[in-house]
């Protein structure tokens, strides 16, 4: 099979990351990678890597910035693969200055945000009557109360964005009225 003469930036290396180091590793592309915890992280040990950096804090936009410059001084234009909504949010946000020495294909922030957001995200899918499980995203806590008697349990319940906020885990399973009320007692600032 014919190589490809492009280089590729993986940001996040952990499973999503890794297939990516696969796929696109066995077609020939060199592939760099950046991560931030070797724990979860195992991409890390990939044959596929030509290079990885990694980054102190993975929300630190200078470090990022620092990071994928260097990485873009030995190598034409590489282009940006992110792997976690972190790193999505950071190219979306950053699209003008990325693309001067970066390829990236990313929406524009506004419409990127509908889909990052899952309040945003429920609300597009009502507006067109897009089939979805009864699902809500609260504002208040009084809104939630009222909430909690209209589901149906077990109740899924996931944080509006993936990252930025202390949520336990990916998502929390909420046995019946009494288990979301303390869930959000436990955790009010997810409220909102």
């Amino acid at each position: 099979m014919e190589e490809f003469d492009r280089t590729a930036i993986i940001m996040g290396l952990t499973v999503n990351g890794l297939g990516v180091l696969r796929s696109l590793g066995s077609l020939g592309v060199k592939c760099f990678g950046i991560f931030s915890d070797e724990q979860e992280e195992f991409g890390i040990y990939s044959k596929y890597l030509a290079g990885i950096k990694k980054l102190r804090d993975p929300l630190s936009t200078l470090e990022l910035f620092s990071v994928l410059r260097e990485i873009a001084d030995n190598h034409s234009k590489p282009i940006l693969i992110p792997t976690t909504d972190a790193y999505a949010e950071f190219i979306s946000e950053n699209q003008n200055k990325l693309k001067e020495e970066f390829i990236i294909r990313c929406p524009s922030n506004e419409l990127h945000e509908f889909f990052l957001d899952k309040g945003k995200t429920i609300d597009i899918c009502k507006k067109h009557a897009i089939i979805i499980p009864k699902s809500a995203s609260p504002t208040t806590f009084s809104q939630l109360t009222e909430l909690v008697k209209e589901f149906k349990y077990p109740v899924i319940v996931k944080p509006k964005k993936t990252f930025k906020i202390a949520f336990p885990g990916k998502n929390v399973i909420a046995k019946n009225e009494q288990n979301l009320v303390d869930f959000f007692g436990k955790y009010p600032m997810l409220v909102g």
